[in-house]
């Protein structure tokens, strides 16, 4: 049974009256107790004083002409009066409320789309992605569980949060459906599958998973790749040894050739280390590439200057060499 906002603070008030109201009875009986104890204690004393006067004019029932005890004040009669007129309306408005959730529980009047709809469901409008049909199946399985729905209220609701394309597919679907057959929850959930996650896409995308290479990709953007398409092919990662090498097995042969004799504690530990040998490596060829270059400019200075301080010679030729 789920209780409400509301209920909650019906039930704080309720409990808070009661108590006020037991407090209120408890201080009045507290003060009469005590009256009662002084009068008695007086009446002791006085019939003690009595017995021992001898020449005392008054009885032994003297006791008895103690003065009654004093009225309460009026505003406390007023405080003790509407505490009580609210215990008792809270009490009947909280026997109504416990009938009428015992009604709800034997088939009375429910609220389950209301409910439904306070979990805020998602809609679904279609994709092109197997993945997000899944996701959206699975996140209003968990929303049934949070509200109290019979099988045909969550093929009910479930078909209400379809749009676009999805709900076209819904309707072409009903339209298949035999006059007065009321479509199940499993039955829903085995066309959903077979429309929106149909295994020919499935083995597609394992392939895909399969296939992929780091290429040029830097080593983040070749993770998000693995494991997005991972989740397609979950047989094949669903040990840490067996996730390792076939990340390994993606990884371009630079960094296989770094990583090959290194071990790792699990996974993130093997994506870790890539990471920073990627960023060693391409510092590395960074500061290889700047020295090139200055390497470069210096031969080109260094062949200019040559070359501007040989000059052609305007003189005669020099003698031949005698034999």
């Amino acid at each position: 049974m789920i209780f409400s906002i509301y209920d909650v603070k019906f039930y704080s008030h309720t409990f808070l009256v009661n108590i006020l109201h037991s407090c209120a009875i408890f201080f009045v009986q507290l003060y009469y107790i005590n009256f009662s104890f002084s009068r008695s204690l007086t009446s002791f004393v006085v019939g003690g004083r009595m017995a021992r006067n001898e020449g005392a004019g008054h009885g032994a029932g003297g006791g008895d002409n103690l003065p009654p005890p004093p009225p309460l004040h009026p505003a406390v009669l007023e405080i003790l009066r509407r505490s009580e007129e609210s215990r008792q309306t809270q009490n009947k408005i909280l026997e109504a409320l416990v009938q009428n959730l015992g009604a709800q529980g034997q088939g009375g009047q429910r609220h389950g789309h209301s409910s439904f709809i306070a979990t805020d469901p998602p809609l679904f409008c279609g994709s092109k992605e197997p993945l997000d049909a899944e996701f959206w199946l699975r996140t209003i399985e968990q929303k049934f569980g949070l509200t109290q729905c019979t099988d045909q209220e969550k093929v009910n609701f479930a078909a209400h949060q379809h749009c676009d394309a999805a709900g076209a597919w819904w309707h072409g679907y009903m339209a298949q459906i035999r006059e007065g057959h009321q479509v199940t929850w499993a039955e829903f959930r085995e066309a959903f599958q077979a429309y929106h996650i149909p295994k020919s896409v499935l083995n597609i995308k394992r392939d895909e998973f399969r296939m992929l290479r780091q290429g040029n990709k830097p080593v983040m953007e070749y993770v998000n790749a693995f494991n997005y398409l991972a989740q397609y092919a979950l047989d094949d990662i669903n040990s840490n040894e067996k996730k390792q090498d076939r990340f390994m097995d993606g990884l371009s042969l630079k960094l296989q050739s770094h990583l090959s004799t290194t071990e790792f504690r699990d996974f993130n530990d093997m994506v870790t280390k890539a990471i920073k040998i990627e960023y060693k490596m391409n510092a590395l060829e960074n500061e290889n590439r700047k020295i090139d270059m200055e390497n470069r400019k210096r031969a080109a200075s260094s062949s200019s200057g040559d070359g501007g301080s040989q000059r052609p010679s305007t003189g005669p030729p020099p003698p031949a060499p005698q034999g």
